[in-house]
């Protein structure tokens, strides 16, 4: 289940781009879709703590490679996805209060005129701060050779 922590921060996104070009046609079911987005990234986050409980104490980090952001030369700096204990912690909190804000928000927002706009950019803040949290944060260069 570890190998599947790129949908945490995936499927938000995805809800945050259907409600931006969609959102209107969508009415209320616009914060149906973000709330069920960023649940379902909840559920993901469940799966990746059972996974890393699965493992032995000290095999307790996982990093997941998604791409090559910048090489330039012997540089790398990589986009992946590094899921150990704290990451899993910080992951669990964005996306479950961030799933009991979007469900909350149907019905504060009921009847507002930017209700999808707003549903689009409150979606943005579940993928950032999980991809944040889960980031391994490294850049590799080799030392030049003489």
């Amino acid at each position: 289940m570890l190998r599947l922590i790129w949908l945490v921060p995936a499927l938000p996104l995805a809800g945050a781009v259907i409600n931006l070009f969609f959102g209107k046609r969508l009415g209320k079911w616009a914060g149906i879709l973000g709330s069920a987005t960023v649940g379902a990234s909840f559920v993901f986050a469940l799966l990746a703590l059972a996974g890393l409980l699965g493992l032995a104490a000290e095999e307790r980090v996982f990093v997941r490679p998604l791409f090559d952001w910048i090489t330039v030369g012997d540089f790398k700096v990589a986009a992946d996805l590094r899921v150990d204990a704290l990451s899993t912690v910080m992951i669990l909190v964005v996306t479950g209060v961030g799933f009991l804000i979007h469900a909350y928000a149907i019905g504060y927002m009921d009847g507002d005129p930017r209700f999808c706009s707003s549903s689009s950019c409150s979606l943005l803040f579940s993928p950032t701060t999980s991809y944040c949290s889960t980031s391994d944060g490294k850049a590799s260069a080799s030392a030049p050779t003489c």
